[in-house]
């Protein structure tokens, strides 16, 4: 139980965290290096799928914890788990969406205006997927904490 949990909880910060440090942090100071939303975006892109792969891993660890009897599963617990996965697979979906609007050879985005509006669909989803992420976390420390209770 111990190691399920601490696995859970490893997933669950590498990307809460490393989602919120390469926001926060990597992209602003990539920009103000290579000067350009543009030249970020063409790294960014080879990034975000190892992101998405971190995030399905901690969704997965959810469902772990959730399967073995990881305390109650109440009901604010289920929809965060649930908005963790939808969100989850539609970034998958949507990643190659955009990846194809992009020649990395000639760094130029192929339709601007419509990939503009599609990134944004994905960021707001990703940031979605965060929000979900860090209420699932702390509901499932929640119901960690009541089982260890009633376990005595």
């Amino acid at each position: 139980m111990l190691l399920r949990r601490a696995l859970v909880a490893g997933l669950a910060a590498a990307w809460i965290g490393g989602l919120a440090v390469y926001a926060g942090i990597v992209v602003p100071v990539a920009h103000g290096v290579l000067g350009s939303h543009r030249e970020v975006g063409f790294v960014t892109r080879r990034v975000t799928p190892w992101l998405n792969l971190l995030g399905a891993a901690m969704a997965m660890g959810f469902v772990w914890d959730l399967r073995r009897g990881g305390g109650p599963a109440g009901r604010a617990r289920r929809v965060a788990l649930a908005v963790v996965i939808v969100a989850q697979a539609f970034l998958f979906a949507w990643h190659p969406v955009l990846d194809r609007l992009l020649d990395p050879a000639s760094r130029a985005i192929a339709e601007p205006r419509r990939f503009y509006l599609l990134h944004r669909v994905y960021l707001w989803v990703a940031m979605l997927e965060w929000l979900g992420a860090v209420a699932l976390a702390l509901a499932a420390l929640a119901a960690w904490r009541r089982a260890d209770r009633a376990a005595g």
